[in-house]
């Protein structure tokens, strides 16, 4: 399939890798399995003869974890892109697997259609973050650092409805969810989205967070006769 997406799933639960294969095949016609390992060690010896465009990469295996596997990828295969798969959502995996290059971090609940939209997203350069994972680092960073000063100043530079946006942006909302909130369509989300990032600078979801240390806690509002 020309357009299709080759991908390596890693995890050491075998059934759980079994039943996503299937998923994937059944519900994603654009998404092929191109191998299953179970550790890191066996999938950087499957990368060193079989190339593919993602990894579903499981953090805690036995032999290597996600984790090392990533630092180990991200030296050999740097074209490879990388997808973290966890039953866990402590800040310090998320960070540490971003950090070595992943290009994103999902827990396992994730829906189907989260997990699909994000090993589609990988043709972009958007970074994907589980909306209960990236809550929780917005939390950690309201407790581990004090007001951003810079704050109020970057929120000058958007709109009153770009600051909406921005605030639960901030706070892990996706773009339907935005929408639903705002009464906005999910194309005006974009939108909005897209300027947010020009105007502060920002590639992604992840570094407007840890960009926003601070969001103030202003109730955010709308409505059909909003300013858009």
């Amino acid at each position: 399939m020309v357009d299709g997406i080759s991908i390596l799933i890693v995890d050491d639960h075998r059934l759980f890798a079994s039943s996503l294969k299937q998923l994937l095949e059944h519900d994603a016609d654009d998404i092929v399995v191109a191998g299953m390992c179970y550790n890191g060690q066996e999938a950087l010896d499957y990368l060193a003869t079989t190339p593919v465009d993602l990894v579903l990469l499981d953090v805690r295996m036995p032999v290597m974890d996600g984790v090392r596997a990533m630092r180990e990828i991200a030296g050999r295969h740097p074209a490879v892109k990388v997808l973290m798969l966890s039953t866990f959502n402590e800040e310090e995996l998320v960070t540490a697997a971003l950090r070595l290059g992943a290009r994103g971090y999902l827990l396992k609940d994730s829906s189907p259609l989260e997990l699909i939209t994000a090993i589609r997203a990988m043709r972009s350069a958007t970074i994907q973050i589980s909306p209960a994972v990236t809550q929780k680092l917005v939390s950690e960073l309201y407790q581990t650092t004090s007001a951003d000063p810079g704050a109020a100043q970057r929120e000058g530079k958007l709109s009153k409805r770009e600051r909406e946006v921005f605030r639960l942006l901030s706070r892990g909302y996706d773009n339907k969810e935005i929408a639903t909130r705002l009464f906005l369509s999910e194309h005006t989300v974009r939108n909005h989205v897209s300027a947010i990032y020009a105007r502060l600078g920002v590639k992604d979801r992840f570094k407007l967070i840890r960009m926003n240390k601070e969001v103030p806690p202003e109730e955010t509002t709308g409505g059909p006769s909003g300013t858009p």
